[in-house]
């Protein structure tokens, strides 16, 4: 069995708590998720836990 790595690195010019902030917030998972995944949040964002 062939055991694969892949890497990737992304330099964001934001400070780090602003950057945690928008992973944080479930209603931007749509914004970077490619459309032909098809993304959806079927529970209400006001019922789910906030970091």
């Amino acid at each position: 069995m062939t055991i694969h790595t892949i890497e990737h690195r992304q330099i964001i010019c934001r400070p780090i708590e602003q950057v945690f902030s928008f992973f944080a917030d479930v209603e931007n998972l749509d914004r970077i998720t490619p459309p032909w995944m098809h993304f959806r949040v079927h529970t209400p964002v006001d019922l789910l836990p906030k970091i």
